[in-house]
């Protein structure tokens, strides 16, 4: 074991060499919990566990009552470390379990254990609330998508949805707003506000028409944060706002699962084509003029630009700040590469925002990243819709181009 493993080790901040070889044989043979490991693996007795840091200790090196006291493995449940490879949306990484306390391994979050057993772990984490892991066949854990804890809410609240249909994109609406209608927070009180140049549209008197000009690629969804802005008082008087992208289609109920919680304040989506990818892949925004650039030891996860919210205090600030980072990019004559995304991806940095998977956002080809998608494929909420295929006009025409 030792040859298989050693190549292996290497310092990561949580413990000496040993303790490295321990937990890498634990999770070398799909253990989470340490005692069970140990008595399991039948160690021998002359490696004394020190429950006070894990560390695998040797004889002579601790007191002898110490020793005394750790001869036999104690099975309570203060004394157990647990090791667990956890899937999380923003994240992926080794969760260690000791007594009531857990930590990342390769971050500082730290949490508190309200409950554990060898299928599940609820964790209270210290900057963004609590979440819920469920052990799956290939024994990691996965966020339980309905075990994140959520704060009292009222019955119902009150939740602003802003959708832009400029130009041609106003062919998407109707389809949405019907959509949205069945399947989109429907136990709470829904109002559309819809940003539009075009002169005469029907709507009922849930919707609110906000004339807009069209303004050219990419400056339509470059300025949106911006074009927000125009209503943001009438949308302080919201309980929650929500941005959907124009090629957006309901599919499925959308829950109060997309409430963050106040903690958390904002909502985004990870972007399907990056779901489950290393780092080195994400397209953030590299020009140091921009004021979207994100630094090589920044960022964990990439996310969408064509759904997001939160609180509307929160939405609200974020649309000033960022509004305000892209005139000032402008100003300077500079465009991110990803435009209103770039930017939304480095101003959640550093927050902890609540983080949806791509089933919010799975787009209607899988032409790209199709193996890491599939697995959610069947609790799909809502699809994008492919602006390239020709049924939907192409990018050129939507974009006014041709």
């Amino acid at each position: 074991m030792i040859s298989q493993i050693s190549p292996r080790l290497r310092h990561a901040g949580y413990g000496f060499t040993e303790d490295n070889f321990m937990h890498m044989m634990m999770l070398d043979t799909g253990s989470s919990n340490r005692t069970r490991y140990v008595q399991e693996m039948a160690l021998p007795m002359h490696l004394a566990i020190q429950t006070g840091n894990a560390s695998v200790m040797r004889g002579g090196l601790v007191p002898g009552d110490f020793r005394g006291r750790n001869w036999n493995i104690s099975t309570n449940q203060v004394n157990e470390e647990r090791l667990m490879e956890v899937h999380h949306p923003q994240w992926h990484d080794i969760v260690r379990v000791f007594g009531n306390r857990a930590r990342r391994f390769e971050r500082d979050d730290e949490a508190d254990v309200l409950s554990v057993t060898d299928e599940k772990i609820t964790l209270k984490w210290d900057c963004w609330g609590v979440e819920a892991f469920k052990k799956m066949e290939d024994g990691t854990f996965y966020l339980s998508s309905g075990g994140r804890q959520e704060e009292p809410f009222s019955p119902r609240k009150k939740v602003a949805v802003l959708f832009i249909a400029t130009g041609r994109y106003m062919t998407f609406w109707e389809e949405f707003y019907a959509a949205s209608k069945q399947y989109f927070l429907t136990g709470h009180d829904v109002h559309y506000f819809l940003f539009t140049d075009h002169p005469e549209v029907e709507t009922g008197d849930d919707v609110t028409l906000v004339r807009k000009p069209f303004y050219p690629w990419p400056m339509e969804t470059l300025r949106r944060f911006e074009t927000f802005l125009t209503v943001r008082e009438e949308l302080q008087q919201y309980d929650y706002i929500y941005f959907m992208n124009g090629t957006l289609l309901p599919v499925g109920p959308v829950g109060q699962e997309i409430f963050p919680m106040n903690r958390q304040g904002l909502m985004v989506t990870l972007h399907p084509g990056y779901y489950q990818r290393p780092r080195s892949t994400y397209p953030y925004e590299k020009n140091g003029m921009s004021r979207a650039r994100v630094l090589h030891s920044e960022g964990e996860y990439y996310v969408a630009g064509g759904f997001n919210g939160g609180r509307a205090e929160d939405y609200l600030r974020m649309c000033r700040e960022l509004a305000d980072a892209v005139r000032r990019d402008l100003e300077d004559g500079v465009i991110a590469v990803w435009h209103d995304e770039s930017h939304l991806n480095k101003y959640v940095i550093g927050r902890h925002p609540l983080v949806l998977s791509p089933e919010y956002l799975f787009p209607e080809t899988l032409d790209f990243n199709q193996k890491n998608l599939m697995a959610i494929k069947p609790k799909v909420k809502m699809i994008v819709k492919d602006k390239s295929l020709q049924k939907h006009g192409g990018h050129a025409w939507l974009r006014q181009q041709i």
